[in-house]
C-alpha cells in the first residue's frame, strides 16, 4: 500500500492567542473510550501493552508478539463529543496530537480516523503514518522515548448538525489490510483534540509544476479558499538565492506561466495567498523544478564518455534524462569493461569506452523504459540525420523503438548473434524535420528473459549520408548448398552488393563484394554443407555512390544427408527388438550396426544390416545380453549420413521352468535402487521411490522394518524415507514356465511393519491376486509367508509383480524375501490376520482364506502375562470372523490362525497379529489451559472413553504444592472453569474420569500453567521490587525502563534487598561489565543522582553463572539503602535483544531507625539457623510484624507478635532458603535462614 507521511501541522506566526471551545485531553485511562477490531478482547499484555480503558495511561499493541499467519487489527475509540459549540463559535479546524512511539516494518496500516454520523461509517483523517519514531524499539513500545505529533486539519465547516452532535475519533491500526501479517507495533499517550476558528486567509496548497522548458514554466496550486490572486516568490537555487519572503511576482492568477528562466536551473518557488481586505495568508512553499536544458545546435556527436560510470538507474546528466521505471527497468552508464549478463551482451571490451545500457536481469517482461537526447537544433544541417550505434545480442532479446519529437521512425528486435559481436550503426533520415528542433527518444521494451540487455552508444546529429546502410539483416530457407538472404533497405536504392564470409574455413570479411548489383531477397548458391558462413551487404545507391557495409549475419548450412536422432527400442523379447528412429532428410532406406556388449563387441563402422526400413525388427539375438546399436541414412546420390548412436536395450532372459527358488543371495547389496539382476528387474520411481538390496544386517529406518537380523540373508525391500505419499514402485520375477506343475502355486515372505505402512499388491500377468496392508506389529517380527493358488495358469508362462504403494509418511518400508514357484500345498495359509471391534473384554478377529476352507484353529497368547506361542490352539473349529471374550482390560495379546482343510489337513500357523484390549475406564488426554487470568483459567481435555463426569486436583506450585491424588474437586464438567487462584503463581493440574460403575481412570497429568502477573508498584506498603515478568515469568527483550521507589513517610529512607535474582550474565565483555542484561541503582529520585552501583547481575537463582567483572555480581542477600535527603532509590534495568531471564525479586522497606540498631546483637537475636520446626526472634523493642518469603519474594507466613519475643513455626514449609523479614519500630530488617 502506498502510504505518506503525516504532516505535522503547526501555526508559525500568530499576533493574538485566542481561548479554543474545544480542548479536551483523552484523560487515559478512560473508560468511556472503547477497544473494536478482532483484538478487542486481547488480555496478555504482551499483546495488549496498554490498555486506555482500563489501567493504562496508553494504547500500545505488540503485533509481533501477536504472532503471525493471522489478521490483527484493533482501534481506541473515543465516546461522542459535541462539536455543536466549537462549530457555532466559528472554531471549525480540529486537529489531534500528542505523543506516539512507533516501529514500522511494512503493510501496516496505523492511522486516524473520525465517525461520518450521516454516512454511518469510519473516515480517513489524514493519511497513515509510515515511518517510525526515532530509536523505536521491538517490543515494550511505551518504555521508549516518544515523538510528538499533530494531524492534519479536520474542516467541519460542512458538517450537518448529526455529524456535529455524533463526532467520534479513533486511532486504528490493522497489520496489514491485504490479510494476515506479521509487524512490529506502537504505543500512544493520551492524546488531545483541539478546536480553532481558520485563518481570515487559508494557505494554497498542492503545488505543482507542468510544461517545464528551458526558460519557462507552468505553475499551479490549489487555492486555500475563494481567494483569485496570488503573490509569487520565485528563487534561483543554482545560482545561490534562497527565500526572502519578499515576491517576485504580485497579483498573479492560478496558473501561472514563469518565464524568463535560466535554462538547466535548479528552482523552488513559494505562493501566498492574497485575500484583499482579509490579508495574505503563509508562505507555502517550496516546490522545486528543474529547467530544461536549451537546444543544442547541430552538428552535435554524444559518445557518453564524460558520463558518470555507476551500477544504479541514469536519470539525468549532460542534458539527457531517462524516466525511472516501476518495475526497477532502467538506463544505465557502463564502461567498456563491464561484464554484461550470461547469454547477452555487449561482452567487455566490445564497445570502444562509455555506453548506455538496459539491464535486463530482475525486471518483468514487457517493461519499458526511455532515454531521452536533448533538444537538436537542426537549422544549421542541410540534409539532417540522427546516427547511433547499438548492440542487441540475447535469446529473449526485447525491441529498441527510436522516436523523434514522439513518431517512431525505427525499431528493432535483435541483430548481434554473438556477445562479443561488434556494435551496429543505424542512420534515421531527418529530411522531414529539416529546420526544426527536435528531441530523439530510446525506448527499449525487455524480452521474456534476462537475456535481452539492449546497448546504444555514439549518438551523431549531422549531414545525412548520401547512401543509407542497411539493416535487419536475415537469412533464411536454408539448405545444404544455398540460403535466402534479405535486408531493409536504408533509402530507396534498388541494388546491393553482398560479401560471403566463409567462417568454417577461417574467412574474415575484406570490404570486397563476392556478389554485386543484387536484388532484395537475394538467393546465394555454391554453399558448402554443414558450414558456417557470416555476410555483409551494402547499398548501391548509383550516382549517390554506396553505403557503409552492414553486419556480420551469421548461419549455417545443414547436411546434405542428415543423421538420423532420437534411436529407441520396444518389444525387447528374448531373441529380438523393434529398432526405430526419427529421420531428419528425406531417406527412405538406413543401415544398422548391432554391437552384442556381454560377448565383449565393440562399434567398427560396418553396418551388421543395410537398406533396412523404419522400423527395423533384429532377430536372432542372444537372451539377458547388453546389445548397442547405431543407424546411418542412405541419401542414394546424396550419400549416407553419420552414424547415430549408440542406443543401449538388453534382451530378455530365457524362460525359467519350474519349480524355481529365488532367495536374493546372489544378489549384489548396494544403498542405491535396485534395476536389473539375476533376470528380475524393477523401474525406476520418478520421485526416488523404488526396491533395494539389503544384507540381513541392515538397520532400517526408526518405527519400521525388519530389523537386523530378522531375514536369513538378503532381501529386497522398499525405502519409504524421502518419496511422497502414494509412490509407486514395481518389481518384476523373470518369466516361469509352469508346465512342470500339476497344482501350481507362488509363495514368497514379506515383512510391512510401520506406523504409516502402504500396501503390497501381488499381480500374476498383470492380474491383482493378493493384496495386504501391514501384518507385523514390531521390526524383530519374523517375515510372514504369503501363497498365491496358481491353478489358473497351470501349463503356461507367468511374471509375478510385486507393486509397492508408499503410505503417507517413512514409517511405512515393505520387504519381500524367498520367492518360490512350485507345487501348491494341500491347505493354504489364510493371511490379511486383523482385529477390529477391541474392548475392554472382547475383540473381532478376521483373516483371508486363501482356499476354500470353512474352519480354522486359533491360539491366543497373553503377551502381559508372559506367555508365548506353542503351535496349540486355544480355539478349534472357529468361523470367519470370530469373537473373542473373556479377555482382561489394558492387556497385550497377539493370536495365530491355522486353516483346517478337512481331509487335506490344516495349513501352516499364521501369525501373529498383535492388539491390546481397551481400559475399563479410560484416562483423558491432551490436558490443556486456556484463557488465563489472575484468579482464573478454562481447564479442558480429551475424553477416551465415554465419561461425562472428571475429577480434578490443582496444585499450586508456587506455594510449595505437590500432588497428592485426591481431588480437589469432583464431578466437574469439560472444560471446566477453576477460579479463586493467586495471581503470578504456577500452577499444576491432574484430571480423572469418573465412570461411574466401571469406577474411575487413572489420573493424567500434570498440565503446567501460571496465572497473569498484575504489576504491583514498588513501595513499601507492598514491600517488594519484582521485575516485569513477576514471580512465575521472564522479563522481555529489549527493555529499558527506570523505577523510583519513594518511601511511605517523610524522613523515612528506601532499603532493597534482593531475595531472588536471575539476570543474564556473560563470562565475556557482554554488552556492559560483563552483563547483558543489568540493573543501575541511583541514590535518589531519578537517574541523574550518584550512582550506588552502575552494573548488576547474576544468576544465583537461575543456572549459576557469574559475570566475568566482580564488581557486577549481584547475590541474594544483597542490599542498598539510599542516604539521599528524599529517601529515594531509583532502579534502571536494560535488556539486551536476546535470552530473557526470570528476573529478580526484592523486599521492599522504609525506616527512620538505623538499621544499625537491628545488627546490635544485643538489640536483636534470633536461633536456631538452620531451623527444623519454629525460629525463635527476640528483641530489645517491640517486634511489630514479621514477614516469611521464599525465594521468589513471596510472602509464605505472616505474624504481629507485638511483643519484644516472637516464635514463627516453620514446620509446615518445605526445606530451602528463606528471608525472614522483622520490623521492629521503624526499623526492618532481613535475614536469611535455612530450613531443614
Amino acid at each position: 500500500m502506498k502510504k505518506i507521511t503525516f504532516l505535522l501541522f503547526c501555526l508559525m506566526i500568530m499576533t493574538q492567542v485566542k481561548a479554543q471551545t474545544l480542548n479536551d485531553n483523552a484523560n487515559w485511562p478512560n473508560a468511556a473510550w472503547t477497544l473494536t477490531g478482532t483484538d478487542a478482547g486481547e488480555t496478555n499484555p504482551d499483546i495488549l501493552e496498554g490498555n486506555p480503558t482500563t489501567t493504562d495511561a496508553n494504547f500500545a499493541f505488540d503485533d509481533d508478539d501477536a504472532g503471525s499467519g493471522v489478521d490483527n487489527d484493533i482501534a481506541a475509540e473515543s465516546p461522542i463529543i459535541d462539536l455543536t459549540a466549537a462549530f457555532n463559535a466559528g472554531e471549525t479546524w480540529l486537529t489531534v496530537s500528542g505523543d506516539y512511539v512507533y516501529r514500522y516494518l511494512a503493510n501496516d496500516a496505523l492511522l486516524f480516523e473520525y465517525w461520518d454520523a450521516d454516512g454511518a461509517t469510519w473516515l480517513a483523517w489524514g493519511p497513515e503514518f509510515d515511518a517510525g519514531t526515532a530509536g523505536a524499539p521491538t517490543n515494550d513500545y511505551c518504555a521508549a522515548t516518544p515523538e510528538s505529533f499533530t494531524t492534519v486539519i479536520l474542516d467541519i465547516s460542512g458538517f450537518s448538525a448529526t455529524q456535529l452532535s455524533g463526532f467520534r475519533y479513533r486511532i486504528s491500526y490493522n497489520d496489514d489490510p491485504a490479510g494476515a501479517d506479521y509487524n512490529y507495533g506502537f504505543c500512544f499517550q493520551s492524546p488531545t483534540i483541539t478546536s480553532e476558528a481558520p485563518p481570515a486567509c487559508i494557505d494554497p496548497t498542492d503545488l505543482t509544476a507542468v510544461n517545464i522548458t528551458d526558460t519557462t514554466a507552468e505553475l499551479a496550486w490549489t487555492p486555500g479558499n475563494t481567494e483569485t490572486l496570488w503573490n509569487i516568490e520565485i528563487v534561483n537555487i543554482t545560482a545561490g538565492g534562497t527565500f526572502t519572503g519578499t515576491p517576485t511576482n504580485i497579483g498573479v492568477s492560478n496558473p501561472y506561466v514563469a518565464t524568463g528562466l535560466i535554462p538547466d536551473n535548479d528552482y523552488e518557488y513559494y505562493v501566498q495567498a492574497d485575500c484583499s481586505v482579509d490579508g495574505t495568508s503563509n508562505w507555502v512553499g517550496p516546490f522545486a523544478l528543474r529547467t530544461a536544458c536549451a537546444a543544442v545546435i547541430a552538428p552535435y556527436t554524444e559518445t557518453f564518455e564524460t558520463f558518470t560510470v555507476a551500477g544504479s538507474s541514469f536519470l539525468s546528466e549532460n542534458c539527457w534524462t531517462a524516466n525511472e521505471s516501476a518495475d526497477s527497468y532502467n538506463w544505465e552508464v557502463a564502461a567498456t569493461t563491464d561484464t554484461s549478463s550470461g547469454g547477452t551482451g555487449p561482452g567487455s571490451g566490445v564497445s570502444d569506452g562509455n555506453y548506455l545500457f538496459t539491464e535486463a536481469t530482475g525486471p518483468a517482461a514487457g517493461a519499458v523504459t526511455e532515454l531521452f537526447s536533448p533538444l537538436v537544433d537542426l537549422t544549421a544541417l542541410t540534409d539532417p540525420s540522427v546516427s547511433f550505434d547499438y548492440h542487441m545480442f540475447g535469446v529473449n532479446m526485447g525491441t529498441l523503438e527510436v522516436l523523434v519529437n514522439g513518431n517512431l521512425e525505427f525499431s528493432v528486435s535483435g541483430e548481434q548473434q554473438l556477445e562479443d559481436d561488434p556494435f551496429l550503426t543505424q542512420i534515421i533520415d531527418l529530411s522531414a524535420y529539416a529546420g526544426s528542433i527536435v528531441q530523439v527518444t530510446f525506448r527499449a521494451t525487455r524480452g521474456p528473459d534476462f537475456e535481452s540487455d539492449i546497448a546504444i552508444d555514439t549518438v551523431v546529429f549531422d549531414e545525412a549520408p548520401s547512401c543509407f546502410t542497411p539493416t535487419n539483416l536475415d537469412a533464411a530457407n536454408i539448405t545444404d548448398t544455398t540460403a535466402d538472404l534479405s535486408w531493409t533497405a536504408g533509402g530507396s536504392e534498388t541494388l546491393w552488393n553482398i560479401e560471403i564470409v566463409d567462417i568454417t574455413a577461417g574467412g574474415t570479411p575484406t570490404g570486397t563484394p563476392t556478389d554485386t548489383g543484387v536484388t532484395n531477397p537475394y538467393t546465394v548458391t555454391g554453399l558448402t554443407e554443414v558450414t558456417d558462413y557470416e555476410y555483409y551487404v551494402q547499398a548501391d545507391c548509383g550516382a549517390d555512390g554506396v553505403s557503409e557495409w552492414f553486419g556480420p549475419f551469421a548461419f549455417t548450412t545443414i547436411e546434405s544427408c542428415p543423421t538420423p536422432s532420437d534411436p529407441t527400442a520396444a518389444n525387447i523379447t528374448n531373441t529380438d527388438a523393434d529398432l526405430s528412429w526419427t529421420e531428419n532428410g528425406a531417406a527412405t532406406s538406413w543401415n544398422i550396426e548391432i554391437v552384442d556388449i556381454t560377448a565383449g563387441g565393440s562399434a567398427t563402422g560396418t553396418a551388421t544390416d543395410t537398406g533396412v526400413t523404419n522400423p527395423y525388427t533384429v532377430s536372432g539375438l542372444a537372451a539377458n545380453n547388453d546389445y548397442e546399436y547405431y543407424v546411418q541414412a542412405d541419401c542414394g546420390v546424396d550419400g549416407v549420413s553419420q552414424w547415430a548412436g549408440p542406443f543401449a536395450f538388453r534382451t530378455a532372459c530365457d524362460v525359467f521352468a519350474a519349480p524355481y527358488t529365488e532367495t536374493f543371495e546372489t544378489f549384489t547389496v548396494a544403498g542405491s535402487s535396485f534395476l536389473s539382476e539375476n533376470c528380475w528387474s524393477a523401474n525406476e520411481s520418478a520421485d526416488s521411490y523404488n526396491w533395494e538390496v539389503a544384507a540381513t544386517t541392515d538397520t532400517s529406518s526408526g518405527g519400521t522394518g525388519p530389523g537386523p537380523g530378522v531375514s536369513d540373508g538378503n532381501y529386497l525391500f522398499t525405502e519409504a524415507t524421502g518419496p511422497g505419499a502414494g509412490a509407486i514402485t514395481e518389481l518384476f520375477s523373470p518369466l516361469v514356465d509352469l508346465t512342470a506343475l500339476t497344482d501350481p502355486s507362488v509363495s514368497f515372505d514379506y515383512h510391512m511393519f510401520g506406523g504409516d505402512m502402504g500396501t503390497l499388491d501381488v499381480l500374476v500377468n498383470g492380474n491383482l491376486e493378493f493384496s495386504v496392508s501391514g501384518q507385523q506389529q514390531l521390526e524383530n517380527d519374523p517375515f510372514l509367508t504369503g501363497i498365491i493358488d496358481l491353478s489358473a495358469y497351470a501349463g503356461s508362462v507367468v511374471q509375478v509383480t510385486f507393486r509397492a504403494t508408499r503410505g503417507p509418511d517413512f514409517e511405512s518400508d515393505i520387504a519381500i524375501d524367498t520367492v518360490v514357484f512350485g507345487e501348491a500345498p494341500s491347505c493354504f495359509n489364510p493371511s490379511g490376520l486383523t482385529a477390529a471391534n477391541i474392548t475392554d473384554t472382547s475383540a473381532d478377529l478376521s483373516w483371508t482364506a486363501e482356499g476354500s476352507e470353512t474352519s480354522w484353529n486359533i491360539e491366543l497368547v497373553d503377551v502381559t502375562a508372559g506367555g508365548t506361542a506353542t503351535g496349540t490352539a486355544t480355539d478349534s473349529g472357529v468361523t470367519n470372523p470370530y469373537t473373542l471374550s473373556g479377555l482382561t482390560e489394558n492387556n497385550n495379546y497377539e493370536y495365530y490362525v491355522q486353516a483346517d482343510c478337512g481331509v487335506d489337513g490344516v495349513s501352516e500357523w499364521v501369525g501373529p497379529f498383535a492388539f491390546s484390549t481397551l481400559e475399563t475406564c479410560p484416562a483423558p488426554s491432551a490436558l490443556t489451559a486456556s484463557n488465563i487470568t489472575e484468579t482464573s483459567a478454562d481447564l479442558s481435555w480429551t475424553e477416551n472413553g465415554a465419561s461425562t463426569s472428571w475429577n480434578i486436583e490443582i496444585v499450586d506450585i508456587t506455594a510449595g504444592g505437590t500432588a497428592t491424588g485426591t481431588a480437589t474437586v469432583t464431578g466437574v464438567s469439560n472444560p471446566y472453569t477453576a477460579s479463586g487462584l493467586a495471581g503470578d503463581n504456577i500452577y499444576e493440574y491432574y484430571v480423572q474420569a469418573d465412570c461411574g460403575v466401571d469406577g474411575v481412570s487413572a489420573w493424567a497429568g500434570p498440565f503446567s500453567f501460571s496465572t497473569t502477573y498484575v504489576p504491583v508498584p514498588a513501595d513499601c506498603t507492598t514491600g517488594i521490587f519484582l521485575d516485569t515478568g513477576g514471580n512465575s515469568g521472564t522479563y522481555s527483550d529489549d527493555e529499558s525502563y527506570t523505577t523510583t521507589i519513594f518511601p511511605d513517610a517523610a524522613g523515612n529512607t528506601v532499603t532493597i534487598t534482593f531475595t531472588y535474582v536471575d539476570i543474564e550474565a556473560s563470562t565475556g565483555t557482554g554488552s556492559q561489565d560483563g552483563c547483558w542484561d543489568f540493573l543501575t541503582i541511583y541514590n535518589g529520585p531519578d537517574n541523574t543522582f550518584p550512582v550506588l552501583a552502575q552494573t548488576l547481575c547474576g544468576e544465583e537463582s537461575g543456572d549459576g553463572d557469574v559475570p566475568s567483572v566482580g564488581t557486577s555480581e549481584l547475590n541474594i542477600g544483597d542490599s542498598f539503602t539510599s542516604t539521599d535527603p528524599s529517601g529515594a532509590l531509583t532502579v534502571e534495568f536494560n535488556s539486551d535483544s536476546s535470552v530473557s531471564e526470570t528476573g529478580w525479586a526484592a523486599s521492599v522497606t522504609c525506616a527512620s531507625l538505623s538499621v544499625d540498631d537491628l545488627d546490635n546483637p544485643n538489640m536483636f537475636t534470633y536461633y536456631p539457623n538452620p531451623v527444623k520446626d519454629d525460629l525463635v526472634l527476640h528483641s530489645e523493642n517491640e517486634i511489630s510484624n514479621v514477614t516469611v518469603m521464599n525465594l521468589l519474594g513471596q510472602n509464605v507466613l505472616t505474624s504481629t507478635p507485638n511483643s519484644t519475643d516472637s516464635t514463627i513455626d516453620m514446620s509446615g514449609l518445605q526445606a530451602g532458603a528463606y528471608f525472614v523479614k522483622v520490623t521492629v519500630g521503624n526499623a526492618t530488617k532481613t535475614i536469611r535462614v535455612i530450613k531443614d
